[in-house]
């Protein structure tokens, strides 16, 4: 910040080039890792290593459009992502995409379902085959729009109880609007798509294996919640 302070970043900005790209890389590094200190409104000099990770955070100043990724909690990398689609009966990769490795617009699903329906070797009828990674509900509706059968493991689905119900045990009719739970009750679906049982909650005998929230269960569905449940009913 004081080199920044020193410097005069209108006329450098104003000139473009290698210089103002520059200074942009220096005001990016010098603020995405700290925060003011407690009681500091960020004028005095005094800063602390933020307490969050910043969003497309930058890793590098010799190459800016590497980012950290990891596949899995144990597996950590640095870098880019390759995205490849790969006919399965031959071999060969038919699409390839070097991108972020990370950000939304990068994640293996939405690269994924750009790539299949661009890929001009795929015929209907085809079978797509990838990990748990491609089982989004956006990257399911691509499929069903191209009328592809989806062959990837299913996202997990978690109780919000250890060995509770989870959201398939909430019947969904798209028709009513409305969700269902295990004990009978129906509530309406909101604009937000959530079903809010609230006090029906108090004197449930299933409590206990659906929710600990005080105010009770709450299901946020998401846009594509049909499809996510047929393919975990196909998967099983």
């Amino acid at each position: 910040l004081a080199l920044l302070a020193g410097l005069d970043t209108e006329a450098i900005t104003a000139q473009g080039g290698k210089p103002a790209e520059a200074i942009a890389l220096l005001a990016l590094v010098a603020g995405q890792d700290v925060e003011p200190a407690e009681g500091s409104d960020g004028t005095d000099g005094r800063w602390r290593i933020a307490r969050t990770v910043a969003p497309d955070r930058v890793i590098s100043t010799v190459d800016p459009e590497a980012r950290h990724a990891h596949k899995t909690v144990e597996r950590r990398q640095d870098g880019f992502k390759a995205h490849v689609v790969i006919e399965p009966d031959t071999g060969l990769a038919t699409m390839v995409e070097l991108t972020k490795a990370a950000g939304p617009d990068n994640s293996d699903a939405t690269v994924g379902a750009r790539l299949v329906v661009a890929d001009p070797t795929i015929d209907s009828p085809a079978e797509v085959l990838g990990d748990s990674a491609y089982a989004t509900g956006d990257m399911l509706a691509v499929l069903e729009a191209k009328r592809w059968v989806p062959l990837v493991k299913p996202w997990p689905i978690r109780p919000a109880v250890e060995d509770g119900f989870t959201i398939d045990d909430f019947t969904h009719d798209p028709a009513a609007g409305t969700v269902t739970c295990p004990a009978g009750v129906t509530k309406t679906i909101t604009k937000t798509r959530k079903a809010v049982f609230g006090i029906a909650c108090r004197a449930c005998p299933f409590r206990q294996r659906c929710t600990t929230a005080a105010k009770g269960r709450t299901i946020q569905l998401h846009p594509h919640d049909l499809l996510q449940r047929a393919h975990r009913q196909r998967a099983a």
